[in-house]
């Protein structure tokens, strides 16, 4: 381990510059160790090697703090997915089960009539926002898994504890995108209540036009709503407006 820990590039974020106001590519716990290994007696500076080990100790607490605050506000984030989920897979049922009640008998028939075909949209569409939905939270309790192992318990020596979080987060979470899963989550649900609302449209405009008419009001504002906060950051760069359709429509 200690082997791998020289031949890695670290940066613990306690970066110093140099005293000529040059920038200096290594830390100060880097810049500790450097002097000792050169010596080739630690023994022979206590002051230096208990200044490396106080350095090595404040780089591991902090990268451990920044690992704990990261994974809990993502676990956060996940939970409140899954309430989401719970939520719109108990309407989802409830609805659709009332609607198939009397429906099911026409969209099963060899040939279903005419007013039957508004129905077979409708439970396409309805079955496909469950499918998004339920994909959400499936892959949300994976990441969560993801996220328990990314905190396992590191050694004690607070050097070999800083180089596990960088083979874990330079070498892990950030290059197979890890954060990029968590915000396609989210995506995932809301297009599930896109199709939902859609649905739930359709069928009101096959039972009545006034209702229809009321809620297609309200649910194209919402959509409008959606598209504005959406499209709002390509004009406004300072905009708090930032999702990840938005990033990916700018």
């Amino acid at each position: 381990m200690q082997d791998l820990v020289a031949r890695q590039k670290l940066q613990c974020g306690c970066l110093v510059e140099d005293p000529t106001g040059a920038d200096v590519d290594k830390c100060l716990c880097w810049q500790i160790e450097e002097p000792l290994s050169r010596i080739g007696d630690p023994s022979g500076n206590v002051d230096l090697s208990k200044k490396a080990e106080a350095a090595w100790a404040r780089c591991s607490s902090s990268l451990k703090t920044h690992n704990e605050n990261v994974v809990k506000a993502w676990n956060e984030e996940i939970d409140a997915l899954l309430v989401f989920v719970s939520i719109h897979a108990g309407l989802f049922s409830a609805v659709l089960t009332a609607f198939n009640v009397a429906i099911l008998p026409e969209i099963s028939a060899d040939e279903p009539p005419d007013s039957s075909i508004a129905a077979i949209w409708i439970n396409t569409l309805w079955f496909f926002s469950l499918v998004f939905s339920l994909a959400g939270a499936s892959v949300g309790i994976v990441v969560r898994q993801w996220l328990r192992q990314f905190v396992t318990p590191t050694p004690y020596d607070p050097k070999c504890s800083a180089c596990i979080h960088y083979l874990r987060w330079d070498l892990g979470v950030i290059p197979w995108h890890l954060p990029l899963i968590l915000d396609i989550l989210p995506v995932c649900l809301q297009l599930a209540v896109i199709l939902f609302l859609v649905g739930l449209v359709g069928l009101l405009w096959t039972l009545n036009n006034v209702v229809a008419g009321i809620i297609s009001t309200i649910v194209a504002m919402l959509f409008i709503l959606a598209i504005y906060t959406t499209l709002l950051p390509i004009w406004e760069p300072y905009c708090p407006y930032k999702s990840l359709q938005a990033l990916m429509a700018c």
